[in-house]
């Protein structure tokens, strides 16, 4: 059972690409929110320029009380439909532990153009070894030892809902994490 009045990190999903619009209202309240965002370039005026967009679109983390939630639900129901993912296992709604919500930021917020966002239900955790990433422009991310796309990447998951891979990591820049 969730305590409506403890912070948390739950999984929120908006309809129609509304998630950067979710977020103005969340960054107006003081409410802390993160959407993975990756970099693209585009063509404006027959210049290319760089701009980030949301990695998974719909789809947003925000780190406040399920009261605080279901009043900006509330509020804001006939412009954003904002609902939760529910956890499959409890009913729910779903929460991600803090430290994985760390691990999951500090690794998204590279915006390096080798990170893969991953649809959870397809990435099998049982083969790759806890690893930290030691060397590099990742040095410290910690997470799982895998081959995705035939490069070795570590690989952070945030269960039931996503995983992010890193770049190429050589073997030299992880060291096994011992249970």
């Amino acid at each position: 059972m969730i305590n409506r009045n403890e912070k948390a990190w739950f999984v929120l999903k908006v309809t129609y690409c509304r998630e950067m619009k979710l977020k103005e209202i969340l960054d107006l309240a003081g409410i802390d929110n993160f959407i993975p965002m990756v970099r693209t370039t585009i063509l404006k005026k027959n210049k290319e320029q760089t701009q980030l967009i949301p990695a998974i679109h719909n789809l947003i983390f925000v780190n406040t009380t399920k009261a605080e939630i279901d009043n900006i639900r509330l509020q804001n129901a006939a412009t954003i439909p904002v609902k939760y993912i529910f956890d499959k296992n409890t009913d729910n709604p779903m929460i991600i532990p803090t430290f994985q919500m760390d691990k999951f930021i500090k690794l998204s917020k590279s915006y390096d153009d080798g990170l893969i966002y991953l649809d959870a239900s397809k990435v099998v955790f049982k083969k790759g070894e806890k690893v930290k990433v030691i060397a590099g422009p990742f040095k410290g991310v910690e997470g799982q030892y895998m081959r995705v796309q035939n490069d070795r990447r570590v690989v952070i998951a945030l269960e039931g809902v996503m995983a992010v891979a890193t770049a190429f990591v050589h073997p030299s820049q992880v060291q096994k994490i011992e249970e």
